[in-house]
């Protein structure tokens, strides 16, 4: 499942999601580590999620983008290190229709 994120008909970030929900806000979960996103809070877009069939279109407000850092012992080949990353990365969103 993808995510479209465009600002005057332009695409400004098109990513794969592990899911989605719609209540009160679009909650969208991120796969992947920290990414860039080109919008500032109050940012007026359009969403479309798509699942290889079908595509759901919302115009939104850009609300939050929220991330957890995790930290955890990796040991590869008998070495032993921390390493820092981002998990639970998502995109909230104001539905404005």
């Amino acid at each position: 499942m993808t995510i479209t994120i465009k600002k005057t008909d332009q695409i400004i970030l098109e990513k794969e999601i592990s899911s989605f929900s719609i209540g009160e806000v679009l909650s969208v979960m991120l796969t992947g580590g920290y990414i860039d996103i080109p919008l500032q809070k109050g940012s007026l877009c359009t969403i479309e999620l798509f699942d290889g069939d079908t595509t759901i279109t919302k115009l939104c407000t850009f609300l939050i983008y929220q991330f957890n850092v995790q930290t955890y012992q990796q040991t590869i080949d008998g070495v032993s290190s921390t390493v820092t990353g981002v998990v639970n990365n998502s995109l909230v969103f104001n539905l404005v229709e």
